[in-house]
C-alpha cells in the first residue's frame, strides 16, 4: 500500500481519543470488568485472553465509559510505544484497556478510514516512525495524548482500503494456520 500524495488528516479530526482510567479493585465490588493490558496484545493486533477481572462497585460509570467495542484500536502509549491492537473478535462482557493504552474511537461520519486501514497504517513503517517520533522519556517511554492528536493520517481510496482489509485477512489466516501447526 502506497500512501505517496495523499491526502492527509489529523488524528483528532477523524477520531476521538480516550485516556483510560484506573479503576480500583473493590474485594466487596459487585461487577465484574476485564481490563486487557499490553501483554494480552498478540503478535498480530489481536487481544487475548480473558484480562484480568477488576471487580467493583463504586467506580461502574468511570468504567463503562472506557468499554471496549469491536473496531475500536488501542495504541499503546507507555513502555511498549508503537504497539497497536485492533478489537475484532467479541470480547468478554465489559472488557476495557488499561491504562498503558489510548483508545481510538473513529467518527461515525468518517467514511473514508476503516478501523482496520487506519489499523494498518499505524503499524506501517510511516505510521511507526510518527509514533516513535512523538515518543519522550528516558526511563519510562511515552506518548502523550495530546501529542497523539497531531499525527497525519492519510485518506485511503476505496482500493487501498480494500486492500488494507485483504492484507489483515491474509495475516489473520496465516497466523491461524501457523496456531495450529
Amino acid at each position: 500500500m502506497t500512501f505517496i500524495g495523499a491526502p492527509n488528516k489529523k488524528l483528532e479530526a477523524i477520531a476521538e481519543l480516550i485516556l483510560p482510567q484506573a479503576i480500583k479493585d473493590e474485594v466487596a465490588g459487585e461487577v465484574v470488568f476485564h481490563e486487557f493490558g499490553v501483554s494480552h496484545v498478540n503478535d498480530i493486533g489481536e487481544l487475548i485472553g480473558e484480562g484480568k477481572k477488576v471487580l467493583t462497585s463504586s467506580q461502574i460509570s468511570r468504567a463503562n465509559k472506557q468499554l471496549l467495542q469491536t473496531n475500536d484500536i488501542l495504541i499503546v502509549n507507555k513502555v511498549s510505544v508503537g504497539k497497536i491492537a485492533l478489537v475484532e473478535s467479541p470480547l468478554p462482557t465489559n472488557a476495557m484497556p488499561s491504562q498503558a493504552f489510548t483508545i481510538v474511537y473513529i467518527h461515525k461520519h468518517v467514511i473514508n478510514i476503516s478501523p482496520v486501514s487506519l489499523f494498518q497504517y499505524l503499524l506501517s513503517p510511516l505510521g511507526q516512525a510518527q509514533l516513535k517520533a512523538l515518543s519522550t522519556g528516558d526511563a519510562v517511554i511515552m506518548i502523550g495524548n495530546t501529542d497523539l492528536r497531531f499525527i497525519q493520517i492519510p485518506v485511503f481510496s476505496e482500493e487501498q482500503a480494500k486492500k488494507a482489509q485483504q492484507i489483515r485477512n491474509s495475516v489473520k489466516n496465516l497466523n491461524n494456520e501457523l496456531f495450529e501447526i
